[in-house]
């Protein structure tokens, strides 16, 4: 550049230099027309002209190392013209500007999906099976410590029979016990009874054979004085009448008194019987007053009495509901006291 190309201070004036700065400042101002009219317009177009639905393809698998995308950054400014003084335009060109409508906002792209990694799929599964073992041992700590409740119960349960059983033995035991106390005492007491009853008899035996003794005593004297002709009359036909009486009944008795001969019998062996006769013949009671020495002897004397029954009946002029006969047994011979 030469030195006739320059101003003061140094600016270009004019030549080739002066001429290329002067459009780049036309094509710049140009731009930023056609740029704010583009915004005013683009709108309506974008409104008119909808655009067709983003296809995004994401792939599973991300070649990065695990880092996240960097946000883009803002875009470049265009770079500022330097510093100059503007032309001067004589006219600006009017534009009708028509209001454009909000446009809608724009659809949010789909994220980006992250790389799928199965660690946690494992860690859930692994988790699972630990869960899965932890409520197993669960179910067996509480199935054990329910078998084992019932278990207790049970022995409790058999215990608690058994003592029953056991306590209800023994109170079976001493019921039994008691009972056979009380039966050994019942015993006893029957027992006394029945020997305080059979003194009370023995004694009333001997009592009545005393007196039947007493009785026979008197009526053979009656008999004796009968036969001598003393007393009166009426006492001497009443005794002939028991003598009749008792001879009758010595003769029916005797064919029934018959030892066998299997045996000679002493002729000083001899039982003495106490008859009871009531008025129709029937023996009312039998007793010995004095029983041989041979038992075999006193059971042919009951045989012979009891064949013999009933006795002969009484005579109408005895006029007694009963008699008490004492009579004499020797082998071969029958008496009266």
């Amino acid at each position: 550049m030469n030195d006739g190309a320059l101003m003061n201070g140094g600016w270009p004036t004019q030549g080739r230099n002066g001429k290329s700065l002067t459009w780049a400042l036309a094509l710049s101002l140009v731009f930023h027309v056609l740029v704010f009219i583009f915004t005013l317009v683009a709108p309506s177009i974008w409104k008119q002209q909808r655009p067709l639905d983003q296809i995004v393809t994401v792939d599973l698998v991300s070649m990065s190392d695990g880092l996240p995308d960097m946000p883009p950054g803002p875009p470049a400014a265009a770079a500022p013209p330097p510093p100059s003084t503007p032309p001067k335009v004589t006219a600006e060109p009017k534009v009708s500007i028509t209001p454009a409508e909000t446009p809608p906002p724009p659809r949010e792209a789909a994220p980006e999906a992250k790389p799928v990694s199965l660690e946690p799929i494992k860690r859930k599964k692994q988790k699972s099976e630990d869960t899965r073992l932890v409520e197993e041992r669960e179910k067996e700590q509480q199935d054990k410590k329910k078998k084992e409740t019932e278990e207790q119960a049970r022995q409790l349960a058999e215990k608690n029979k058994k003592d029953a059983e056991k306590k209800e033995a023994e109170r079976k035991q001493q019921e039994a016990n008691r009972a056979r106390q009380l039966a050994e005492q019942a015993k006893l007491e029957a027992e006394r009874a029945k020997k305080e009853a059979d003194h009370a008899r023995a004694l009333a035996d001997q009592a009545r054979r005393d007196a039947g003794r007493a009785k026979l005593d008197s009526l053979r004297g009656d008999l004796r004085s009968g036969g001598g002709g003393g007393g009166s009359r009426g006492s001497s036909q009443l005794s002939l009448i028991e003598q009749q009486y008792f001879a009758a009944l010595i003769q029916h008795i005797r064919p029934f008194w018959d030892l066998p001969e299997m045996k000679a019998w002493p002729k000083d062996t001899e039982a003495v019987v106490a008859v009871t006769i009531a008025a129709d013949g029937k023996v009312l009671k039998i007793d010995f007053e004095r029983k041989s020495k041979e038992a075999v002897y006193d059971q042919y004397v009951m045989q012979a009495l009891r064949k013999a029954s009933p006795m002969p009946a009484f005579p109408a002029a005895m006029q007694r509901k009963d008699v008490e006969v004492g009579l004499r047994f020797k082998p071969g011979d029958l008496g009266s006291m």
